[in-house]
Formats: structure tokens, C-alpha cells, sequence
């Protein structure tokens, strides 16, 4: 069975924007997938936290630059409601041209509200696509 929910997040006075998807992809993997766009005017991207709570073990997370591509090196945490990067720094330095992956160097456990912060970026309307791969227990 596979299950979609399309949810818009952000914060009042946030610049950019996150649109998150979430996909039950089998009866215990999760895809949870945040597609971004940096402020028009200075490439700031919300802190945004997928509103519904999450529970499993993030064992893979994909980055995709857009069309526009981000500025070289820029850096995603995923922070659980304890500010704790579940991710490690596994996801600091991206590519702005490249697709990549990577799995947590930290705890990869979440269980509760997921942010996703990304940083360092100073191109206009850059476009990111992350996606989370999250492994729930039975």
C-alpha cells in the first residue's frame, strides 16, 4: 500500500521555500522528501520541520541540486525536536552540480519532529531536493 502526503512547510519569517512528500514505500521503508527553493533575494532556506512525527532509522539520504544550482559546499542538517543533526555532518559540503548520497555518520534514529536546515548557500532561488530514506522497525 502506498501512502502520499503532500504538506507545505515553512516559518513566518523565513525567506525560500520546502514543499515535503512522504511515501511508505514498503511495509517498513518510509521516503520522505523535502524539494527546496532559496529566497529570490539573497538564497536563505528556511529551517522547515516535516509537521507530522516521524519514528525509524534514517539509513540514506540523497541530495539533488536544481536547475539553478546551489552555491558549492552548502550544508544540511537534519535536526530532531533535540536539535541533534540525526544525520551526523554526514550531509555538510554538497555538491552543486553533482547528485549524492550519503549515510548518517550519527545516530540516524528519530522519533518525533524532523527539521531540515540548509545553510551556506547564496544563490538566488537555488533549487535543492533532499531525500530521506527512513528504515521503520516492525
Amino acid at each position: 500500500m502506498v501512502c502520499m502526503m503532500m504538506l507545505v512547510c515553512g516559518t513566518a519569517f523565513a525567506a525560500g521555500s520546502c514543499v515535503a512528500s512522504f511515501v511508505s514505500e514498503a511495509s517498513n521503508i518510509n521516503k520522505l522528501t523535502f524539494t527546496c527553493t532559496g529566497d529570490s533575494a539573497d538564497g536563505s532556506f528556511p529551517a522547515v520541520y516535516y509537521a507530522n512525527a516521524v519514528k525509524g532509522w534514517i539509513f540514506w539520504v540523497k541530495t539533488i541540486p536544481g536547475a539553478t544550482q546551489p552555491t558549492a559546499d552548502y550544508d544540511i542538517t537534519l535536526t530532531d525536536q533535540d536539535a541533534v543533526d540525526v544525520a551526523g555532518g554526514a550531509l555538510a559540503d554538497r555538491s552543486a552540480s553533482l547528485n549524492q548520497s550519503a549515510k548518517p555518520t550519527g545516530p540516524g534514529w528519530i522519533n518525533g519532529l524532523l527539521t531540515i536546515n540548509i545553510t551556506n548557500n547564496s544563490v538566488n532561488s537555488a533549487g535543492i531536493t533532499v531525500v530521506i530514506y527512513i528504515y521503520k522497525e516492525p
